[in-house]
């Protein structure tokens, strides 16, 4: 399947068919890279979704009373205006009667000539033919009604009209024009002082700068949408805010964050009695689970988004996210369902013309059939593509199905077939510096070459998608280590300006006691003539200015103390969350972390029976028991000199040989792995569960680094770290998995049990061993 990022739902601009809003749903591209964890097939478009604005310029009369109007035997512009506002109301709930209201006001406005009813009317339709993918047919209506307005004087409803059209130019990823439409209508926006219309149009621009990856941008657009927002009162626009804003923190890598702010999106939608862009919210919430080891709640929300999308008749968000659904189920090992998932989704393209969204399917389906080894039928898939992608000029997506089709003929034994198209995809891909894209490719050449027997050329190849694959690890680190440079560099400096602002206080506090110091001398020269006046008036005053000056100076002493807290505080933070020795190269020599070590041991370790456990408990005890069992091992880590990597979910990394070398971390990781089995044992008797573990062990070659943005973490990278975890999820509980690398490291030292040849996902067969004790002295 394709190689792509998992990139959120966009809930974009938002709709105004006059006189009230409405919304659409439309389609954008997605971007091409490669990601890691177990979500690293799910597919997301991003989906523009147009909410409707609370907000009208006069009160909306009753549904009765607007029904009543609509229905009069008179021609009236009254009876235009109650068609259009039907019209609206009708759009979530019955889109072809909406379609129907607008046409019938439509007529009704041309024949009277009534220009304000007639632009109320194409707007509504123009959000209709928006919902059902027509683009072409919509663009034009808005245009029309946006001139209508315009030449009216109606500069707040021509502001809006033209954000629709910049909706429109969004849904079919022309960034340059839908900019151009946003920027346009801010302007009208703030000239007719329409608060809510400015809000939508800096969301619509939020949504396009996040597209192109211009993220800072994006948020700084958001923000100032939730602040016109505010000034409408326009809860809604908050709510679609919201979860944009979500999105950036997800694509800046904190997926908890994300996931509070989808959640908290979904609620609002839920308020609002707005069913579809509760779906939408849904389907941003599936893939972060998904992350996190919980596939069943992640295909709940996946399946609840698509029956309310069917429902409303949203036919390009139900292609959408029948693809979500496909790769879920695919990553979760059910191919022969994802494979129906992925033809549903494809059918809907189809239907839609929508040729790019079409070879999205068909690329994905043909990498699906490829895996189950239906090379065939894999073979005319990915042909069918590569045909729609060259005829959309999808270049990219022409150079990863090409790869795709060259994998399902290699494994189809075509290999002298295969390889001239994967030579020159890979040439294509490295001329237009596509480093994805090159990885793949000399991965995949490597096994055409060596089904070919090859043997030279297939190690050359797969030395280079090592290699490249470590050089585009490193690049990606690097941003992300300059960007927590910076934020570190930039606490430092207020740091600086608040010694500096004590500096000042200090200074202020002699130039006064100098001050002082002359009075008194003054005041002493003044009274001489009267001795015992005199002396009597110096000591109070001498008392006085003692006094002052115990206080300042205590002011002084504790502001220093709390400076020398607060670096203290600075200091540990930076230590809590990297290795001692990575901090101090971060703080000294400002450089990008991401090192190659030729020696390490890495373990991983999963607690069997979590996912089943976690439908019994409620979420404080659930934590509760994670964090009692993770404090444990956390013991047993410094009690082996090991370096804690990260958690996710109810998995627990830990890496021996770095970032400090030790020349025994096989050895040590053998040890901690029995620990664990021991202490689980003790954490079962006194609490009375029933877990089990996991654990698997390998021993090679990682890359080490620094990531993130916000959250930042060292992090391992390999073939021997891939390894490792598919030891793990190879074994069998209670049992410690391990690789020849590591029985040749420890055979003399430890026992194992040797379990045979296994096939290994992603790796083919490999001889492995269970790790039962240490040998006896």
């Amino acid at each position: 399947m394709e190689w792509f990022k998992a990139l959120p739902v966009r809930l974009a601009s938002r709709f105004d068919p006059s006189p009230g809003p409405q919304s659409f749903l439309g389609l954008d591209s997605a971007c091409q890279s490669p990601v890691s964890v177990r979500w690293s097939w799910f597919l997301t478009l991003c989906l523009c979704l147009t909410p409707l604005r609370l907000r009208s310029e006069n009160s909306v009369p009753a549904p009765e009373t607007l029904k009543m109007q609509a229905g009069a035997t008179n021609d009236t512009p009254a009876k235009v205006d109650a068609l259009a506002e039907l019209s609206r109301l009708n759009w979530q709930s019955d889109p072809q009667e909406a379609q129907r209201l607008a046409a019938e006001g439509r007529a009704i406005a041309e024949r009277l000539h009534y220009r304000k009813g007639l632009a109320a009317c194409l707007n509504s339709l123009g959000a209709v033919q928006n919902i059902q993918g027509k683009f072409d047919q919509a663009l034009p209506l808005f245009l029309e009604a946006a001139k209508l307005y315009e030449e009216d004087g109606n500069l707040l409803k021509a502001g809006r009209s033209i954000a629709n059209m910049g909706h429109v130019h969004a849904a079919q990823s022309r960034n340059a024009e839908a900019l151009a439409c946003y920027e346009r209508a801010t302007v009208l926006g703030l000239k007719a002082q329409d608060p809510g219309g400015v809000a939508t149009a800096k969301d619509g621009m939020g949504n396009v700068l996040q597209a192109q990856g211009r993220y800072q941008e994006a948020i700084q657009a958001y923000r100032e949408s939730m602040v016109w927002a505010a000034k409408a009162g326009d809860e809604q626009s908050r709510a679609i805010t919201l979860n944009n804003l979500a999105n950036c923190q997800l694509e800046g890598g904190d997926p908890q964050g994300a996931l509070r702010g989808y959640l908290a999106a979904a609620e609002a939608f839920e308020k609002l009695k707005l069913p579809v862009y509760q779906a939408l919210a849904y389907t941003n919430i599936a893939p972060i689970l998904m992350d996190q080891g919980m596939p069943d709640q992640g295909r709940m929300y996946l399946e609840r988004a698509l029956e309310v999308q069917r429902k409303a008749g949203n036919r390009p968000g139900e292609g959408t996210t029948l693809l979500n659904l496909g790769v879920m189920l695919h990553d979760s090992g059910k191919l022969r369902e994802s494979v129906a998932t992925y033809e549903a989704a494809r059918r809907i393209f189809q239907e839609l013309t929508d040729q790019k969204n079409e070879a999205l399917a068909l690329h994905n389906l043909g990498r699906s059939y490829t895996e189950q080894g239906a090379f065939d039928q894999g073979i005319r898939a990915l042909r069918e593509a590569l045909r729609l992608r060259e005829s959309v000029e999808d270049e990219r997506g022409a150079i990863s199905s090409r790869l795709g089709l060259g994998e399902a003929l290699t494994g189809a034994g075509r290999q002298a077939e295969a390889l001239p198209m994967l030579n020159a995809a890979l040439k294509r891909a490295t001329e237009l510096k596509v480093p994805e894209l090159e990885v793949e490719g000399h991965r995949i050449l490597a096994l055409a070459y060596k089904a070919g027997g090859r043997w030279r050329e297939a190690a050359e190849h797969l030395t280079r998608h090592v290699d490249l694959m470590a050089t585009l690890v490193s690049s990606r680190s690097q941003t992300k280590v300059a960007e927590m440079q910076t934020r570190f560099e930039t606490e430092r400096k207020e740091r600086e300006i608040l010694v500096l602002q004590k500096d000042k206080e200090i200074q202020d506090l002699r130039l006064h006691r100098q001050a002082l110091l002359r009075n008194t001398l003054l005041g002493a020269v003044l009274l001489l003539g009267a001795l015992s006046l005199a002396v009597a008036s110096r000591y109070r005053l001498k008392k006085r200015s003692e006094a002052v000056l115990r206080e300042k100076n205590g002011q002084l002493e504790e502001a220093n103390h709390v400076i020398e807290l607060e670096r203290d505080k600075s200091e540990q933070l930076l230590l809590n969350v990297l290795p001692p020795s990575i901090a101090g190269r971060l703080k000294n020599d400002s450089v990008t972390i991401a090192d190659r070590f030729t020696e390490a041991t890495i373990l991983f370790a999963d607690i069997v029976g979590f996912t089943q456990l976690s439908q019994k408990l409620d979420a404080e005890s659930l934590v509760g028991v994670l964090n009692d069992i993770f404090t444990r091992f956390d013991i047993l880590t410094d009690k082996h000199g090991l370096e804690k990597i990260k958690t996710i979910g109810d998995c627990y990394m830990v890496v021996g040989g770095i970032p400090d070398m030790k020349a025994d971390h096989c050895e040590a990781v053998g040890r901690m792995a029995l620990d664990m089995l021991a202490e689980l044992h003790r954490f079962n008797m006194a609490t009375g569960h029933a877990l089990d573990i996991r654990i698997g062990l390998n021993t090679g070659v990682v890359v080490a680094g620094v990531i993130g943005r916000k959250k930042f973490i060292y992090d391992l990278w390999g073939d021997a770290v891939n390894t490792a975890s598919r030891m793990e999820s190879h074994g069998e509980p209670s049992r410690i998995h391990a690789t020849e690398a590591v029985v040749e490291k420890v055979g003399h030292l430890f026992q194992f049990e040797p379990r045979g040849e296994i096939e290994v996902k992603g790796k083919g067969p490999m001889r492995t061993y269970f790790l039962v004790g240490e040998l006896s002295a």
